[in-house]
Parts: C-alpha cells; structure tokens; sequence
C-alpha cells in the first residue's frame, strides 16, 4: 500500500472533483448499498477500480484508523477482485488484488 499525501489530487474522472470528495460520492453510494433493510449474508459490489480504491481506503479508515485526510493507492489490476468481510464489528481483509476464478478458496 502507498500512502499519498493529504487529499488534494484531482480525480482523473472528473476535472472538478477532488479525491476526497470522490471517495465521499463513492461510500454515500456504497452506504445505500449496504445500509438496506434486505438481510442478506453476502454482497457483491462491482466497481470500477478508482471506485473500489475509495472504497477500500473508506474501510481502512473506519475500521483501521487509517489517517481520514489521506489517500493511498493499492495495485488492482483489470479484473481482479478485493474481499473484505465484516463480522462483530470487525473487518477482515481477505484479499486483495486477487483473479476472481480464486474467489471459491475464500469460502
């Protein structure tokens, strides 16, 4: 993992729209997400990879006291998948970066 200064790059997507305030767009959707009242025991979330980015640092910040005004970067290659599992309040990363045929070695 790269920890990268303080929140000020831009985003490549948007030329108006700071990584911070990306990775604010990204988990408000998120939230909607896992926020619902469906019981379910899995969800799978497909993003796009700046999304999954922001969306690994939000859970990294949250569960890891990873510093809130810093961004990072972690290589995902095209087609790969991240697994993170929470249970009791606690998050459990279980892979990273890894090819999807592997996902069946997780459960």
């Amino acid at each position: 993992m790269t920890l990268l200064p303080k929140c000020t790059a831009w985003d490549g997507y948007d030329q108006n729209e700071k990584s911070f305030d990306f990775e604010a767009r990204v988990v408000r959707a998120l939230n909607e997400i896992l926020d619902n009242d469906v019981e379910e025991n899995i969800k799978i979330i497909v993003l796009h990879r700046s999304s999954m980015l922001a969306s690994l640092f939000y859970f990294v910040k949250l569960y890891y006291n990873f510093p809130m005004e810093h961004y990072g970067y972690v290589q995902i290659d095209v087609g790969n998948i991240c697994l993170l599992e929470t249970t009791n309040n606690i998050l459990n990363i279980k892979a990273i970066n890894k090819p999807a045929s592997q996902l069946n070695q997780f459960y």
